[in-house]
């Protein structure tokens, strides 16, 4: 199976960043309120304050380093594999002959990094790839679509 590349793991660790700044945000506001109502208590601000190091401890430096060793994705002729996770690691396998549509987006912090979130999608359900190098993604999206028009082809 082929291994995500190491840039994924920063990306996932600048994507948790900003999720953790955002968290911080809502922490310090409720750190005011405490003090402007009067409700002070040593607990409810050491618990906000335990609260904001594992967040950053778990989800910024531990969190991408482990989904970036654990996820993998192979696509063989007719189906695609991703093993994927960070707590529960979920192997996934998708027919190739019920794909519908294939669409890859590459945001702001995605393109920083040359990377690609790609969506498989069928009738029933669409299928997250994990980020993918910019090049990879755009191949494996042609290799899908000739995969499906090969299957469909009638002679």
């Amino acid at each position: 199976m082929i291994r995500l590349s190491y840039d994924v793991r920063k990306y996932l660790r600048l994507k948790s960043l900003i999720t953790f700044f955002i968290i911080l945000i809502f922490y310090l506001i409720i750190a005011g309120l405490i003090f402007f109502l009067d409700f002070y208590k040593e607990w409810i601000l050491l618990g906000l304050l335990v609260l904001t190091v594992l967040h950053l401890i778990i989800f910024v430096i531990i969190k991408p380093k482990i989904y970036q060793n654990v996820t993998k994705y192979q696509v063989f002729k007719t189906r695609v594999v991703t093993v994927e996770g960070f707590i529960i690691v979920e192997h996934k396998m998708l027919p190739l002959k019920r794909v519908q549509g294939v669409r890859v987006a590459h945001g702001i912090i995605s393109r920083r990094y040359g990377l690609a979130n790609m969506t498989v999608t069928t009738a029933g359900t669409s299928f997250k790839l994990p980020p993918l190098k910019i090049e990879e993604a755009y191949a494996l999206q042609a290799q899908m679509i000739d995969l499906v028009k090969e299957e469909f082809t009638y002679e």
